[in-house]
């Protein structure tokens, strides 16, 4: 990626970040702002494009966010799987499955400068903690597809040492 594009992608990164968190929260809500099915359709396909550039502005040599890009990766991809019909609430709580994980993304090695990551991070460790604790035999067809979303949504990286793949926002009980 060129310098100056990059430099500009990361500068513009936060606010980027927010409009597509606030776009997802209000398709969450249910309005689409009078846009039928394909516009919104178009829409996803930007943010999914735009999360697949955010992967080329991650330095790989640093410890501290080795898991973005992947994180950017598996949201731009089910992004992209989307199928947006009608207002069910299992597709609006996609959304905000969506808009919660593109919310704890940073590009700062300590989250604690951004406040709205780190709320988003904290609900999201508070959400993976939900899924664990609930039997997966319970779940209703729809609940193993919302399972099966989240699975792939919430990837922490190995190797990474950010406060997220650490799990540093909410004590795992369950061991």
């Amino acid at each position: 990626m060129d310098a100056e594009l990059k430099e500009t992608v990361i500068k513009n990164f936060p606010e980027d970040r927010a409009a597509f968190v606030k776009e997802l929260v209000t398709l969450a809500s249910g309005d689409t702002g009078g846009r039928g099915a394909a516009r919104t359709k178009i829409d996803l396909r930007r943010i999914s494009h735009t999360l697949s550039m955010w992967t080329l502005i991650a330095d790989p040599s640093n410890d501290a966010l080795k898991c973005f890009p992947q994180k950017c990766e598996n949201i731009s991809t089910l992004l992209l799987e989307v199928d947006f019909r009608g207002s069910s609430p299992y597709l609006m709580k996609m959304f905000n499955m969506l808009a919660m994980h593109i919310g704890r993304l940073t590009l700062r090695f300590s989250d604690e400068e951004e406040e709205e990551v780190e709320n988003d991070a904290r609900r999201t460790e508070l959400q993976q903690l939900s899924w664990k604790i609930k039997d997966p035999a319970s779940d209703n067809r729809h609940e193993v597809i919302m399972r099966a979303l989240w699975v792939r949504l919430f990837t922490t990286h190995d190797d990474c040492i950010c406060r997220q793949c650490l799990g540093a926002y909410v004590p795992d009980l369950t061991l």
